[in-house]
């Protein structure tokens, strides 16, 4: 650990002589920086009877071990500098020439102690382009005062940030350019400051975001793994899932609860184009699709993990009781609608990977997913909690003909129960989870789930049965509405 000594900084104080109270002040702020560990040279108190004072001042000025010459300035001093006049006169000499000659200038410090009547501060000519310390006020002296000592000991406040690696879309000449944060950035603006087109730009965030998934979109190239090429682009993904998590966030908390809901849900929607072969592709395979499978996935198990983790019950129910647009790409006109378990397609690129790799994972998908869950605001538990409300409501909806997969579940520890439904014990809890589920009792709850279960076939489920996960204890069934 460095000497104390060692870290100690010496400056040289040059003033005018403008009025005994002027002097008191400048050997009061002396003192203070004194008691901060700064060594000061004062005139007052290092110039001897008998000393030349202008050697003094030269001294002090080009002497090396002055770390900084601090200038107190005010209206005496601008006059007397500028007409050479004095003391001031000559150190300004030496000074200035200094401070056009050499290098390192940081050496020298203007601080302001006197301002004109429109604020202007009175400067030397010689130091009228230079960065100053505003005490011309006691407010501004404290406000000031720490940012001056840190100057002092080379500390600033903000420190230069060390260079990190060049972005992706900078090295990749294929790769996506980072367009949501100065869209985010309007948009928190306008949100915070109440202003009117905050639903504007939530509205044209979405919308871009919608458009710029089109650059995701990947195609088999010679000599390239078709499962390297998802795996990288789902990882190229991840800023802009972030951005995406971090405009939900600003919604959900700033937002109207109406118009953001709304506008995520036609999101969704729409997105749903990205799972199917795009009109202008005539020949095709499936897994093309995969990255796409995943990426909205992901998306739409972070927004139902947000919103559970809020306590925004209502918009869950909304999300997943609403039917959503399914458009024909092979056929236009002949369209439908599906439920939102679209939004859970399995991605076969990952068996394959699985196989080709021989990783012996049980489900690359959840390993995916659990190494990707680096947000505070979304933890891997939470997410978890999600897919095992997702799972049980696409399990008593019996017109949901595929069921939604909670592969994320395999690490749900032994003995588990989520915390959603272990609070539903209480009656009150209960009550929300039997809105959130569209059941009106634990009978009828109960008797849905038996005949989802049946249908699906659930007991045959390789990779939970493999790991010995009950979702019965997992919902903690048994407790269900049993305290009042």
């Amino acid at each position: 650990m460095p000497n104390e000594d060692t870290q100690r900084k010496k400056v040289f104080i040059s003033y005018s002589w403008t009025s005994p109270e002027h002097e008191q002040r400048v050997i009061g702020w002396a003192e203070r920086l004194a008691s901060d560990g700064v060594e000061v040279v004062l005139d007052k108190w290092d110039l001897q009877a008998g000393q030349d004072k202008y050697a003094f001042m030269e001294k002090m000025v080009t002497d090396p071990t002055v770390s900084k010459v601090l200038l107190l300035l005010d209206k005496a001093y601008a006059e007397k500098a500028d007409a050479r006049k004095g003391g001031v006169g000559t150190e300004s000499q030496i000074i200035s020439q200094e401070v056009y000659d050499k290098v390192d200038q940081n050496k020298f410090v203007p601080v302001v102690f006197e301002t004109d009547t429109d604020g202007t501060p009175y400067l030397p000519t010689f130091l009228k382009s230079r960065i100053y310390f505003d005490f011309s006020s006691p407010e501004s002296s404290n406000e000031n005062y720490e940012r001056l000592v840190r100057a002092i000991y080379d500390k600033p406040l903000h420190k230069k940030p060390a260079l990190g690696r060049p972005p992706e879309y900078i090295l990749k000449d294929n790769a996506p350019m980072l367009w949501p944060r100065p869209m985010l950035a309007n948009y928190k603006d306008s949100l915070l400051q109440g202003k009117p087109s905050a639903k504007g730009y939530a509205s044209q965030f979405l919308d871009t975001f919608f458009e710029r998934l089109e650059d995701f979109r990947v195609m088999p190239k010679d000599g390239e793994q078709w499962d390297d090429t998802v795996v990288t682009s789902i990882e190229a993904f991840i800023p802009f899932r972030d951005s995406f998590v971090e405009f939900f966030h600003l919604a959900i908390t700033w937002g109207n609860d109406v118009e953001f809901l709304e506008l995520t849900e036609e999101f969704f929607e729409k997105s749903i184009f990205y799972l199917f072969r795009p009109p202008s592709v005539e020949r095709w395979n499936d897994l093309w699709w995969d990255n796409y499978r995943f990426i909205l996935y992901e998306l739409y198990l972070y927004v139902i993990t947000i919103l559970l983790r809020n306590k925004r019950f209502a918009e869950v129910a909304s999300m997943t009781d609403r039917p959503y647009y399914l458009p024909n790409n092979s056929n236009p006109g002949d369209d439908n609608f599906t439920q939102f378990t679209i939004f859970r397609a399995h991605c076969e690129t990952f068996d394959h990977r699985n196989q080709r790799l021989k990783l012996q994972r049980l489900s690359l998908e959840a390993d995916l997913l659990k190494q990707r869950a680096t947000r505070k605001d979304v933890p891997f538990d939470q997410i978890m909690q999600a897919e095992g409300l997702l799972l049980l409501k696409s399990l008593v909806r019996p017109e949901i003909t595929r069921p939604w997969y909670p592969c994320t579940l395999i690490y749900a520890r032994y003995n588990r129960r989520l915390e959603l439904f272990a609070r539903a014990a209480s009656r009150k809890q209960f009550d929300t989870l039997k809105k959130l589920l569209g059941v009106d009792s634990k009978d009828e709850l109960m008797e849905k789930l038996k005949h989802g279960y049946a249908v699906h076939r659930v007991a045959q489920w390789y990779h939970f049965n493999y790991e010995g996960i009950s979702f019965e204890h997992l919902w903690a069934l048994e407790q269900l509405d049993t305290l009042a």
